[in-house]
């Protein structure tokens, strides 16, 4: 699963997941090689020097850089967890995660193949992808804002509770707090233009890999037809194991509420005065 933050990735990973034939598509891929973390808030600000902004954000946590071992022992455990009694086994990895990933692997391995060499030596050959778009990328810019600032990457309302952090987390290593985000144009600005670049990023290396994925699956498509699209894409990806009765219901609640759609108007309407 080929995904940018806030796409949807999600809500499409935990449908998948509840179908109990098509894999367990979780994040255990999710850590920067210098610090065996996940993405801090300033990772995604990295650049940018505006002083009102990183206030805003608390200083990047210290981490122990990941070895040989700790990736091997990482792909053992999530080929192990995350392939369904079938044996199709399924995760999710963001653009900004690829080339740490891939070096863990090739640590392991020796390959110095191409990426999809790579991939091949850790996974098989019978790989599928599936890429994850959002179309507006200044809604997707505005949850991701708010969930950096909160770190709250998933709704209380999730029927499955996330993983709790850890070293062997595949989640997010800060727990939520109980700041009220801020509004920040600057802010916003930024995570559009790094959103649309790991979009395109993803796409760009498809088509040099020469690969088609079998679905892109796009966010404003998916949630108001999660059932029809997640059956579409199982026919799709040749799974014909009969799914798990009511799978399809959603099992996530939108983060999205008032604050986000405001956040956005008010960004649209800035943009147009000229910022």
């Amino acid at each position: 699963m080929a995904a940018t933050p806030r796409s949807g990735s999600t809500l499409l990973c935990e449908t998948l997941r509840a179908s109990g034939v098509a894999g367990r598509p979780e994040e255990p891929f999710q850590r920067l090689r210098d610090s065996g973390l996940s993405h801090q808030p300033r990772d995604y600000f990295r650049g940018v020097d505006d002083p009102e902004l990183l206030a805003l954000l608390p200083e990047r946590r210290p981490g122990a850089p990941i070895d040989a071992d700790d990736a091997r022992e990482r792909l053992t455990r999530a080929l192990a967890e995350d392939t369904t009694a079938n044996g199709v086994f399924a995760t999710k990895l963001m653009w900004g995660y690829l080339p740490d990933f891939l070096a863990g692997i090739r640590a392991i391995t020796g390959d110095d193949g191409d990426d999809l060499a790579t991939l091949r030596s850790a996974f098989g050959r019978d790989l599928r992808f599936v890429q994850v778009r959002r179309r507006d990328k200044v809604a997707q810019a505005v949850s991701l804002w708010r969930a950096i600032q909160t770190q709250q990457w998933r709704d209380e309302g999730s029927t499955r509770p996330a993983r709790v952090p850890g070293p062997d987390s595949a989640f997010r290593d800060a727990a939520p707090t109980e700041a009220e985000p801020v509004y920040h144009h600057g802010a916003i600005a930024h995570l559009r233009d790094l959103l649309a670049a790991g979009e395109a990023a993803w796409t760009a290396w498809f088509a040099d890999h020469g690969i088609a994925p079998v679905r892109v699956v796009v966010y404003e498509q998916l949630v108001p037809a999660l059932g029809p699209t997640v059956r579409e894409l199982l026919g799709e990806l040749g799974i014909d194991d009969p799914p798990a009765e009511g799978f399809d219901r959603p099992r996530m609640q939108r983060q999205s509420n008032g604050t986000s759609a405001a956040w956005r108007e008010r960004f649209l309407a800035e943009e147009a005065a000229g910022g």
